[in-house]
């Protein structure tokens, strides 16, 4: 990919770059990669985040950077210092700590491979849900495959691929247990930090496998046709709206956290507004969601979910 990066010229330069960021938590500690594949002629040098420099070594054809994490949780910038025939560059990649692990700022997005069945052209009167209903698809295929960023608007004539999405593994997957009104978030099957939630009354958020796939920082809600803007004590979706692949749920923020930990919403999955900013912040589009229904705590490894 193409990365523009700030150079201590002033000057600012597009090479190719590829960055890559990998956490490994092992009993003594998390442990993060940094992986750099880079032109001929470009040296990486070292890696920067907060006041903490860590040098680069070359493994296998690839410039790799590794270090224990003591970073404390929160929102960080990670500078990566390379070197080339005349200059030093510097690549500047915001990055979020939950626990000592190291992600990409919002997330990792996962890669997903998707079958097309056929094309289909928008009529008057339809709507995504309707399209998806019709091919026997989801509604998150349908944005995914097409990559539309207001699944809401559709325009007569519009042709859009219809088909179906297979996400590829994530190290992030996000537990939501029903029973105890709990959110756990897990890495690398590691549970890293478990979280209150408002659930859906009686058995209204349904018990199976999802994925995230659409973000919206201080979203609005469209109420029967009518435009609520962010931020107002009448829009009920907080800071943070995190679409489900089966369109009638998502996971979102609140303007009434005194309901966080009851069962009380048509389905949604609640979250006081700083959680959710934190869960935004760390999984990326296509992170699995499985809301499940356990008495009890969640495992410390994912695998261990299946015997609850």
């Amino acid at each position: 990919m193409l990365i523009a990066f700030s150079i201590w010229s002033s000057l600012l330069w597009a090479v190719n770059v590829d960055l890559k960021l990998i956490s490994d938590i092992k009993e003594d500690g998390v442990f993060v990669h940094v992986l750099v594949n880079c032109d001929e002629g470009i040296t990486p040098l070292f890696v920067q985040v907060e006041n903490q420099q860590h040098g680069f070594f070359r493994y296998f054809g690839k410039w790799v950077c590794c270090f224990k994490s003591s970073l404390g949780d929160g929102r960080k910038v990670m500078k990566v210092f390379l070197e080339t025939k005349d200059q030093v560059m510097v690549l500047e990649r915001e990055v979020y700590v939950l626990e000592g692990v190291v992600v990409p700022l919002r997330g990792e997005d996962v890669d997903f491979s998707y079958r097309i069945i056929t094309e289909h052209v928008v009529q008057p009167g339809e709507t995504l849900w309707s399209i998806a209903n019709k091919y026997k698809v989801r509604v998150g295929d349908l944005i995914l495959i097409n990559r539309l960023s207001d699944p809401n608007r559709l325009f007569v004539g519009q042709k859009l691929k219809i088909g179906r999405v297979s996400p590829k593994e994530s190290p992030v997957t996000v537990v939501v247990n029903v029973f105890t009104s709990k959110l756990a978030v897990y890495y690398d099957e590691k549970l890293l930090r478990v979280y209150p939630v408002a659930v859906g009354r009686s058995d209204a958020t349904p018990v199976g496998k999802y994925w995230i796939i659409q973000k919206e920082i201080d979203p609005a809600l469209y109420w029967f046709g009518e435009y609520i803007p962010p931020r107002i004590p009448l829009n009920g979706l907080g800071t943070r709206y995190l679409q489900l692949s089966n369109p009638t749920y998502a996971i979102h923020g609140t303007s009434k956290p005194w309901e966080i930990g009851k069962r009380i919403s048509h389905g949604c999955i609640r979250m006081f507004n700083r959680d959710v900013e934190e869960l935004d912040a760390f999984a990326g589009i296509g992170t699995e969601v499985l809301v499940v229904n356990f008495e009890g705590m969640f495992p410390e490894r994912l695998s261990d979910l299946a015997r609850r």
